[in-house]
């Protein structure tokens, strides 16, 4: 359908610009009486109808091409597909059935929870500039990853009393997937010039 209707538009395409040259040739006539005034305006209103006859067949072109698109199946964001969930000879329904699950993970969102006592001091630095976290791996405290708080809840879970906040994560190279488990670190002070010692180091 859609070569179809690009041949036609072609077609309307080549009709229009006949139309246009003859326009101006009996144009040129009529300025020396070859022609009456009636022939000219019948080859305008030929050169008009062409040109209404070229915008349909281009619009048709577009409703087409449009059709075809629909043949394509793409992904609304840009992320990781899992394993497919429907496999061939499936009766696969629009909006009702899932094909896949596309994660996205650059950047990476991480839910996390702090006790209500620390909402205060929290909104007090996020106030004065950007709520900072240090996440890292269970069992590999050697890697760590920085993100900032992009979302803190408008309510406190009655039955934990604890406030949900969420962190965003450049991972621009993918080491961390949705739905792991991490270490997160919020970052609400930094000590300078402060005397620290390693926690083997102190003996109870």
């Amino acid at each position: 359908r859609l070569r179809q209707a690009e041949a036609t538009a072609a077609r309307d395409e080549a009709l229009v610009a006949k139309m246009r040259a003859d326009t101006a040739r009996y144009t040129a006539l009529k300025e020396r009486n070859f022609v009456s005034e009636e022939k000219v305006n019948d080859i305008r209103t030929n050169e008009a109808t062409a040109a209404a006859n070229l915008r349909a067949s281009k619009a048709a072109v577009e409703v087409a091409r449009l059709q075809l698109s629909y043949a394509t199946i793409r992904a609304p964001i840009t992320g990781i597909v899992g394993a497919r969930l429907v496999f061939p000879g499936s009766a696969v329904k629009a909006n009702d059935v899932t094909l896949a699950v596309v994660n996205r993970v650059r950047p990476l969102l991480v839910s996390f929870s702090v006790p209500e006592r620390h909402l205060p001091q929290i909104r007090a630095v996020r106030r004065d500039g950007s709520l900072k976290v240090d996440i890292t791996e269970p069992g590999d405290a050697s890697r760590h990853f920085e993100g900032a708080v992009r979302f803190i809840d408008n309510t406190v879970d009655a039955s934990t009393g604890t406030i949900q906040l969420k962190a965003e994560l450049p991972n621009k190279d993918e080491a961390l997937m949705p739905g792991q488990f991490l270490n997160v670190a919020l970052v609400l002070d930094t000590l300078k010039q402060a005397v620290s010692v390693p926690n083997n180091a102190v003996q109870q």
